[in-house]
């Protein structure tokens, strides 16, 4: 079976290992960036809301 000494020769090699950790790493940083990105929408959406506001209002002061 060649698929299966494939995968023993991958799984002993250290490059996969690193491989695999470098995924590991990359998947939990997106996990991170998604959460913040969740927790925060609410906040970023009212200083966006706040701005667009401001610029306006100052539009149409200055018109």
């Amino acid at each position: 079976m060649r698929t299966a000494g494939s995968l023993v020769r991958f799984v002993r090699d250290e490059q996969a290992g690193t491989a695999i950790e470098y995924g590991l790493i990359c998947a939990l940083v997106v996990i991170a960036a998604m959460t913040a990105l969740v927790l925060f929408a609410d906040e970023v959406n009212a200083i966006i809301d706040y701005v667009s506001t401001e610029f306006v209002g100052a539009a149409q002061g200055a018109g």
